[in-house]
């Protein structure tokens, strides 16, 4: 009896579909090499909540590919981006009763399994920030004593909120998304017939790299120089200086280098500071959005609550 978890597949073909479709192709050689018991996907399937029929098309292909390898159950928790007023992109897998396939609301509970779709409070955003406000763990795990494992999908960063038995972790997405989370290691989550952590294995995901080059007024440095292997790889670099200091930088130059060292996609920031400092330290295009809103709403009375509000819509946002 074995149980493999993963979640937040976020299927987009505007949006990396290739790396998404080299990560399920990844997973379904799993599922395929464990034949495990039950297979639970814990929401955030599409990216957009109406998907494209090709986004379906990639998904139920998947699906299809995997159901044969999962002895007993396919569980697809609903997450936030699976909903739309009201009616879920899923649910027509509910309406064709696939068998062994089954469309779950969290929260969910099977086989000593709590399956949730939340923000949970201390838990890791993207950016690496412990985020203080959301559901409280403690109170989750005393209301559900017969659940022995807490899985949550919606952050993207894999962790462990409570390594202890009950044991409770965030499965996280199955690509890095955005270049917060270049340094992840994306995983698939295995448990075994008790519900014990067993093991879990690393999804090969592409090369993600961001260089914060600061330059000074006088043009005596190198504006770029990278030792290290960048075919194929995401790549974001960002300029800090004054206007003047900028001004050595030529865009054409910087896509040419890349360019010539096969990366797969570029983007360049420029952030421009006052007399070689920042207009405000802790604010830049490095900073966190966590940072930026807290130092904005610093003296604001319900400074915490605006910020958890702004952190969820612009997550919101970005996920399209």
């Amino acid at each position: 009896m074995r149980t493999l978890i993963t979640a937040d597949f976020h299927i987009d073909e505007s949006k990396r579909l290739d790396d998404t479709e080299s990560a399920l192709s990844f997973i379904a050689k799993v599922v395929s090499d464990k034949e495990p018991n039950g297979l639970i996907i814990l929401g955030d399937i599409f990216n957009k909540r109406k998907p494209t029929p090709r986004e379906l098309r990639v998904f139920n292909q998947w699906l299809m590919k995997v159901r044969p390898h999962v002895r007993n159950r396919i569980l697809i928790l609903e997450g936030n981006h699976d909903q739309d007023t009201g009616i879920s992109s899923l649910r027509y897998l509910q309406d064709l009763s696939i068998n062994k396939v089954r469309v779950v609301s969290p929260p969910y509970k099977w086989n000593g399994f709590y399956l949730g779709h939340e923000q949970i409070s201390g838990a890791l955003a993207d950016n690496g920030t412990a985020l203080p406000d959301g559901a409280s763990l403690n109170k989750i795990i005393a209301d559900n004593p017969e659940c022995n494992v807490f899985a949550f999908g919606h952050f993207h960063r894999p962790q462990v909120l409570h390594p202890a038995t009950p044991f409770a972790f965030y499965a996280g997405s199955i690509i890095k998304n955005t270049f917060s989370e270049r340094h992840d290691r994306k995983v698939i989550w295995l448990f075994d017939g008790e519900n014990e952590f067993v093991d879990d294995f690393t999804i090969p995901n592409r090369l993600m790299y961001q260089f914060d080059i600061t330059l000074s007024d006088t043009p005596t440095q190198e504006l770029l120089h990278i030792d290290m292997p960048l075919e194929g790889a995401l790549v974001k670099v960002v300029y800090s200086g004054t206007k003047v200091a900028l001004k050595q930088v030529k865009l054409e130059n910087i896509k040419e280098y890349f360019n010539n060292h096969g990366v797969k996609e570029l983007k360049v920031v420029f952030n421009v500071t006052e007399k070689s400092k920042a207009r405000n330290e802790k604010i830049s295009e490095t900073a966190s959005e966590e940072t930026i809103l807290t130092e904005y709403f610093k003296d604001h009375p319900n400074k915490d609550i605006i910020v958890t509000k702004g952190l969820d819509l612009i997550k919101e946002v970005n996920n399209g």
